[in-house]
């Protein structure tokens, strides 16, 4: 879901092989996907750092800046945040 959300947690799986290092000092994923704007972009099946399945609400919140900046070029249909069945 986010880099944030790893360093927060205390026992994470499977990360090691995802580590970028230093990353946090430019930027999490929310503000990656940003950059994105105004280019489609879904979100689906995000797992969380212990590598479960991660509820809509949780992702609102941690994307709620990526869709502000869809918002703010009108493009805020063109992203969207999903939780697979």
């Amino acid at each position: 879901m986010s880099w944030m959300s790893v360093v927060q947690t205390p026992l994470t799986y499977n990360q090691l092989s995802s580590v970028v290092p230093g990353v946090l000092k430019v930027y999490d994923l929310p503000e990656l996907a940003a950059t994105l704007a105004p280019r489609a972009i879904g979100h689906r099946s995000a797992a969380g750092s212990r590598g479960r399945a991660v509820g809509l609400s949780d992702l609102e919140k941690t994307y709620a800046a990526c869709r502000d900046a869809y918002r703010r070029q009108g493009a805020e249909q063109r992203f969207t945040i999903g939780v697979a069945p």
